[in-house]
C-alpha cells in the first residue's frame, strides 16, 4: 500500500498475534508505516527548518512576523510603519482630534485638532475640514 499522507489520510490495519502476515506482508507494513512516518517528519519539519512547506519553518515565520497584541497598551492605539517593515505603536490622541498624515511623525501620522472651520454633525462627527494653504 502507498501512503497518501498528506494529501489525505492513511489508515494502517493492525495486525493480531493470529493475524497472517501476508496482506500486507510484514515487510510492506514496516514499509508503510516508515514512508508514513517520513511523511509526518517532512511535514513538521525540524528546528530551524529552511523548508518553506514545513510547519516549524510557518510557525516560525508567524512568530517572527506577527504583530504583537501587547504592541497596543490603551484604548484607541493604532499601529503605524515607520520604516519598511517596521511597525510602532501610534498612541490614541483626545477627544476631538483627527489622525492626519505627518510626514514629521515617526509613524507618518499624528493626532491633530480639528480648526474651528471643520464642519461636525450633531454628534460631533467631523463631516469636512476646510484647508488653506
Amino acid at each position: 500500500m502507498a501512503i497518501n499522507y498528506p494529501v489525505s489520510l492513511d489508515t494502517f490495519s493492525d495486525p493480531t498475534p493470529t493475524s497472517e502476515m501476508s496482506s500486507p506482508s510484514h515487510s510492506g507494513l514496516h514499509t508503510d508505516i516508515n514512508s508514513a512516518v517520513e511523511a509526518l517528519e517532512a511535514k513538521v519539519g525540524i528546528t530551524s527548518s529552511a523548508v518553506t512547506t514545513s510547519h516549524d519553518y510557518k510557525i516560525a515565520q508567524l512568530e517572527t512576523n506577527a504583530i504583537l497584541k501587547t504592541l497596543v497598551d490603551a484604548k484607541g492605539d493604532i499601529v503605524a510603519a515607520s520604516a519598511d517593515n517596521t511597525v510602532i505603536r501610534v498612541a490614541v490622541g483626545t477627544n476631538g482630534q483627527v489622525l492626519t498624515a505627518d510626514s514629521s511623525a515617526s509613524g507618518g501620522v499624528s493626532w491633530t485638532t480639528v480648526s474651528a472651520s471643520a464642519a461636525v454633525d450633531d454628534d460631533q462627527n467631523i463631516l469636512a475640514v476646510q484647508v488653506f494653504s
